[in-house]
C-alpha cells in the first residue's frame, strides 16, 4: 500500500504538473485537450525529472528526490491555477456548426450516431486489452533485456545504489588510473536520460524493485496513445477515426514489445519523436507560437535519449525549415544541401568531432561516418523489403508510408503542415538509407538487432498522417 502511494506521487505529481501547465496553452476551441495534455505532459515530465536529477547531482551532489517532488507539487498548483478556465466543464470546446450525428469525421460523443458509439466502445475495449497486456508484462517480468543490462538498467541500478552519478568511469579514465569504483565498458555509448528515468521509481520506493522500476515504460505507451488521440481530435478528426488511428499505432507489434520491455530506450524515442512531430504539425496547422513550448524541449531532449537521437532532432529541424519556406525555395534549398554535401565529400579533407555521435572524416572523395566506417553505398534491397514489409513487426506501416510520400506531393506543395511531415519522413528515410545501405551498420540490417528500433519512431507518425490525409482528401472531395 505504501509502495503504491509512493509510486503514484513520484510518477503522478510531475505528470500532473506538466499536463496542467500544457493544458493552459491548448487552444480553447479545440477538442481532445485532456488526452493531448496528458500524453505530451508525461514525456515532458519524465524528461524534466531526469534532467533535474542530473543537474542537482552535479551542483549539490546526490539525488534530491524530495526537493524535486516538492517542486513538482508547486508547479502542479501553479498549473491548476493557470488552467482554471480549462478545468471548468462549462468551458468545454465547441464543435463546428457542420457537425452532425451522420458525420464520423467531426462529432462528439453526445452527437454521435449509435453505430459510431458502438464502434468507439469496441475499439476502446481492444485498446484496454492491449494496454492490460503491457501492464501485466511490466509488473510480472523483471529487467531481462540484453541492452537494458548492458546500457541503461546497468547504470540505473548503479546510480541508485551509489547515490550519485559519479560511480562509473569511462574507459579512458580506467586507462589513466583515475577511475571510480566501476567501469562502464560499452555502456558509456548512450546518454544518461533513460537510466535516470528508470531510477526515479526506485528513489520513490527506497529500494530497487526489478519490476516496478519498469512502470514508466508502460505509462509511456499509454501516454503515446493519449497524445495521438488528443492531437488527432485537435486536428478536426472525430472520435471514431481518432481512436482508430490511436489503436492502429499502439497495435504495431514491435512498438508493443518495447512498451513492455523495461530498460530499453526505444519507447522513449518513439514517444518523444511522435509528440514532437505532432507539435510540429500543429505549429503550421494553427500557426500558434505556443507549440514551441512542447517542440523545443523535445528537440533538446531527444539527443539525450539515445546516441542516434541527434539525427532525429536534426530531421525535425529540417522539416520545420522546409515547411516554413515556400515550396520552390524548399526544393532549391534541398538541392543546395545535397550539392554542398557532394562537393564537400569530393574536395574537402577534414576530421570533425560531432557531439554525441562521434568523428566524421572527409578524405577527398571518401567519407567515414561516425560508428559506420567508410561509406560505400551498396543497399541490400531484399533485406530492406524483408525487415519493413515481410517481417511481422509493422503490419503495413511502411508500405502506407511510401504510398503517402508519393500521393501527398500535391498536398504537401499546398499546405505547410503536410509539407513538414513530408520533409520529416524524407529526412529520416534518407538518413536510414545512408546508414543501413552504405556503412558498417548494414550488418544490423541483416541480423535485425537494431534496424527495427531505428525506424520504429516513424510508425505512429505515418499512421497519424494517414488519417489526417484521409480527412483532408475527404473534405476536399465533398467541398
Amino acid at each position: 500500500m505504501v509502495d503504491g502511494i509512493q509510486l503514484i506521487l513520484a510518477l503522478g505529481l510531475p505528470w500532473m504538473a506538466a499536463s496542467l501547465l500544457l493544458l493552459r496553452w491548448w487552444p480553447a476551441e479545440a477538442p481532445g485537450r485532456w488526452a493531448g495534455a496528458l500524453g505530451m505532459g508525461y514525456f515532458l515530465a519524465m524528461f524534466g525529472v531526469a534532467a533535474l536529477l542530473l543537474v542537482l547531482d552535479r551542483i549539490l551532489g546526490g539525488w534530491h528526490f524530495s526537493g524535486i517532488l516538492v517542486l513538482a507539487g508547486l508547479l502542479a498548483a501553479a498549473g491548476g491555477w493557470l488552467a482554471r478556465e480549462r478545468l471548468d466543464p462549462r468551458n468545454a470546446p465547441l464543435l463546428p456548426e457542420s457537425s452532425s450525428g451522420t458525420d464520423p469525421l467531426a462529432v462528439c460523443w453526445k452527437d454521435a450516431a449509435l453505430w459510431i458509439r458502438l464502434a468507439v466502445v469496441l475499439v476502446l475495449a481492444l485498446l484496454l486489452v492491449r494496454l492490460g497486456g503491457w501492464l501485466v508484462e511490466v509488473l510480472w517480468r523483471p529487467v531481462y533485456g540484453w541492452d537494458a543490462y548492458y546500457y541503461w538498467s546497468y547504470r540505473a541500478r548503479g546510480f541508485f545504489e551509489h547515490g550519485g552519478a559519479d560511480i562509473f568511469s569511462s574507459p579512458g579514465a580506467l586507462l589513466r588510473g583515475d577511475a571510480g569504483p566501476y567501469g562502464l565498458s560499452g555502456a558509456d555509448r548512450h546518454p544518461l536520460l533513460v537510466s535516470l528515468i528508470q531510477m526515479w521509481p526506485a528513489l520513490a520506493l527506497g529500494y530497487w524493485h526489478d519490476s516496478l522500476v519498469n512502470l514508466p515504460w508502460f505509462l509511456a505507451g499509454a501516454a503515446l496513445g493519449l497524445a495521438l488521440y488528443g492531437y488527432l481530435r485537435r486536428f478536426s478528426l472525430g472520435i471514431l477515426p481518432a481512436i482508430l488511428g490511436t489503436y492502429m499505432a499502439l497495435s504495431v507489434p514491435l512498438l508493443g514489445v518495447h512498451a513492455g520491455l523495461g530498460g530499453y530506450a526505444d519507447i522513449w524515442m518513439v514517444g518523444g519523436f511522435a509528440v514532437a512531430a505532432l507539435a510540429l504539425f500543429a505549429l503550421y496547422y494553427e500557426r500558434r507560437w505556443q507549440e514551441w513550448l512542447v517542440l523545443l524541449p523535445l528537440l533538446l531532449a531527444i539527443p539525450f535519449i539515445k546516441q542516434s537521437g541527434i539525427l532525429f532532432s536534426f530531421a525535425l529541424l529540417l522539416a520545420a525549415l522546409f515547411a516554413w519556406l515556400r515550396p520552390g525555395w524548399g526544393v532549391a534549398a534541398g538541392v543546395a544541401i545535397v550539392a554542398a554535401g557532394v562537393l564537400a565529400v569530393l574536395t574537402v579533407e577534414a576530421r570533425i568531432d560531432l557531439p554525441i555521435l562521434g568523428t566524421l572524416v572527409l578524405d577527398a572523395g571518401r567519407v567515414q561516418l561516425p560508428r559506420g566506417g567508410w561509406f560505400e553505398f551498396e543497399p541490400q534491397w531484399g533485406l530492406f523489403l524483408q525487415r519493413l514489409v515481410v517481417d511481422g513487426s509493422w503490419h503495413l506501416v511502411f508500405v502506407l508510408g511510401l504510398a503517402l510520400m508519393v500521393l501527398t506531393i500535391p498536398l504537401a506543395w499546398r499546405q505547410r503542415p503536410h509539407r513538414a511531415w513530408w520533409a520529416l519522413l524524407m529526412a529520416v528515410g534518407v538518413m536510414t538509407l545512408v546508414v543501413y545501405g552504405g556503412t558498417g551498420q548494414a550488418a544490423r540490417l541483416e541480423d535485425g538487432t537494431s534496424f527495427g528500433r531505428h525506424v520504429m519512431p516513424l510508425a505512429p507518425v505515418v499512421l497519424a498522417w494517414l488519417w489526417l490525409c484521409a480527412y483532408t482528401w475527404t473534405r476536399e472531395t465533398t467541398a
